[in-house]
């Protein structure tokens, strides 16, 4: 078996199942194994991860994936299709294959995770300890030492449940609930323009710096078209640069939504690593611009412990992951594993 059969056969099992875990987890343990490498299984609360080789060098990537409807693995011109192709099997097999032809001369830890993409692994990233860290869960065009971070607004209108034949007897909440959402579109452009960064943000995104990005994502009201809906609500997701005043940010903002029940947290902080070591290391192999991250990463359990620390992998913007065609170029599979190789 060698790289891409290997990542057709992680691709096939649809792993945003949790009953999937177990045997996506034997296949990556059975491929190690066969490549000579020693592999130790950690279960969390149920949760199984992979450590595979040793050492205070660590690369860290996942297993898990979010729901899809292409669990094909198939091949075509030069590619892998299918969920999780790029985000992040076509990672792990990378560094599966980098780790067992540098082995046992050079050495490194492999950790596979599963529950990521459904924030469960937590306290096991919180857990690992070493010198320095390859998040390989990021982009194949650029490094990244930092991620913006991450809140969430969530806003309720409540109004009066009536029949739609007599809606002087009711309240509609849905009408003040539309003016709040033009009003949040007003507010985010404006966000957009003032809160500056000093990070950049990466290439090839309309971003000369790091931005800050408001977007209304979740809108719910309504049981049935003939009931004037007693309340309405609505979540708003923001990303912020980690030099941004988010308290005060989304302070500012809940003064402005008159009228309604605001609620606001900041689920993950912005953060940038103080290492440039690995990273400025990394750059010299690929080329690659640093730069922090648009979104979320396993860097934020990680960089306050381990400084030496940058985000890289099999990544591109046009690999649609977690969207509908989701692939990996093969020719990414093997310039990682060879990156991975050198570094």
């Amino acid at each position: 078996m060698g790289m891409v059969e290997f990542l057709q056969r992680m691709v096939r099992i649809d792993s945003s199942k949790k009953e999937n875990y177990p045997e996506v987890v034997r296949i990556i343990r059975e491929e190690a194994e066969r490549l000579g490498l020693p592999v130790k299984i950690v279960e969390e609360n149920g949760m199984p991860h992979l450590i595979i080789g040793e050492g205070e060098r660590i690369v860290l990537t996942h297993y898990d994936v979010v729901p899809g409807d292409d669990f094909s693995g198939k091949v075509k011109d030069g590619k892998v299709f299918g969920r999780g192709a790029a985000d992040c099997k076509g990672n792990i097999a990378a560094a599966l294959y980098a780790l067992a032809e540098v082995w046992p001369e050079k050495k490194f830890r492999l950790i596979v995770a599963g529950g990521e993409e459904t924030q469960e692994a937590e306290g096991f990233f919180k857990s690992i300890e070493g010198r320095e860290v390859v998040v390989l869960d990021a982009s194949r065009e650029y490094l990244t030492v930092g991620a913006r971070g991450v809140a969430r607004l969530h806003v309720k209108v409540r109004g009066k449940q009536a029949h739609s034949a007599y809606p002087f007897l009711g309240e509609n909440p849905i009408y003040p609930m539309a003016e709040l959402i033009g009003k949040l579109k007003e507010i985010s452009k404006e966000l957009y323009r003032s809160v500056r960064s000093k990070y950049g943000a990466p290439p090839g995104t309309p971003h000369r710096s790091l931005p800050l990005d408001m977007s209304v994502t979740v809108v719910r009201a309504g049981e049935a078209a003939n009931v004037i809906p007693g309340e309405a609500e609505m979540t708003v997701d923001i990303r912020f640069p980690p030099d941004a005043d988010i308290e005060g940010i989304l302070k500012g903002i809940e003064e402005k939504l008159e009228g309604a029940e605001v609620t606001s947290r900041v689920l993950l902080p912005g953060w940038v690593t103080p290492g440039t070591g690995l990273a400025e290391r990394l750059a010299e192999l690929t080329g690659g611009e640093i730069c922090v991250e648009l979104g979320g990463t396993d860097g934020v359990h990680l960089y306050e412990r381990i400084p030496e620390l940058v985000q890289f992998g099999v990544i591109r913007q046009e690999n649609n992951i977690h969207g509908s065609g989701e692939f990996v170029y093969i020719k990414d599979l093997e310039d990682v594993r060879d990156v991975l190789k050198r570094l």
